[in-house]
C-alpha cells in the first residue's frame, strides 16, 4: 500500500497531528524513502494561501490549500541507500525528534537503531498512535530555493480530543 497517490504533503502552518502510519519504501530509482502518514486533529494558520514553488529552475505562485480536521497529509524523508548524506542526517534528526515526542528514549541517529521506527517490510512502527504538534513557516534557502521548514513538538491534544469534535450536549442542563 503506497502512500504517495493518497494524501497531500503537509504544509505551512499549526498542527496538531496523529501518526496514523510510517512506511519505508524503495523506489525504482534504489533509493529509501520513509513516508510518515498523520490525521489532523486541529490546524491553525495555514497561510499564505498562494507560496512560491519552485519548479525546474523558476519561481512560480501556486494556491495552496488549507488543512481541515480530518484531513489525512503526509511528509516524506530520505531513508537510507541513495540518499544524499546531509539528507539523510536531517531525516534521521526528524525520526528522533519524534521518537523523543512519543515518549522513547533513544540516543542516535543512526538508520541501524533508528530502524524500528521506520515502518520497514511492513512491520508498524511503535510511533502510530502518537501525536504531536508541526509548525511550518516558508523560508528561502541560501541558493534562493522557497520550501517550508518544519519544526516538531509535543502536541496538547490526545488523539481522541479533537478540538473541532462536538461537545456533549446530552444530560441535564445544570441552571
Amino acid at each position: 500500500e503506497d502512500l504517495q497517490p493518497k494524501s497531500p504533503y503537509l504544509v505551512d502552518g499549526t498542527h496538531d497531528l496523529l501518526i496514523s502510519k510510517i512506511e519505508t519504501i524503495e523506489t525504482q530509482d534504489g533509493t529509501n524513502l520513509m513516508f510518515i502518514e498523520y490525521t489532523v486533529l486541529a490546524t491553525v494558520g495555514t497561510s499564505p494561501t498562494k507560496i512560491i514553488k519552485n519548479e525546474d529552475g523558476s519561481d512560480e505562485e501556486v494556491e495552496q490549500e488549507p488543512h481541515k480536521v480530518g484531513d489525512t497529509v503526509k511528509q516524506s524523508f530520505a531513508a537510507g541507500a541513495g540518499a544524499a548524506k546531509w539528507q539523510l542526517k536531517k531525516s534521521m534528526r526528524v525520526l528522533k525528534r519524534l521518537v523523543t515526542l512519543a515518549g522513547q528514549e533513544v540516543n542516535t541517529e543512526s538508520v541501524e537503531e533508528l530502524g524500528r521506527y521506520m515502518g520497514v517490510n511492513g512491520q508498524q512502527s511503535p510511533l502510530v498512535g502518537s501525536t504531536l504538534r508541526v509548525v511550518g513557516r516558508r523560508a528561502v534557502s541560501q541558493n534562493g530555493k522557497h520550501f517550508t521548514k518544519f519544526d516538531y513538538m509535543a502536541s496538547r491534544l490526545e488523539a481522541d480530543e479533537s478540538p473541532a469534535s462536538e461537545p456533549d450536549l446530552s444530560g441535564d442542563v445544570p441552571f
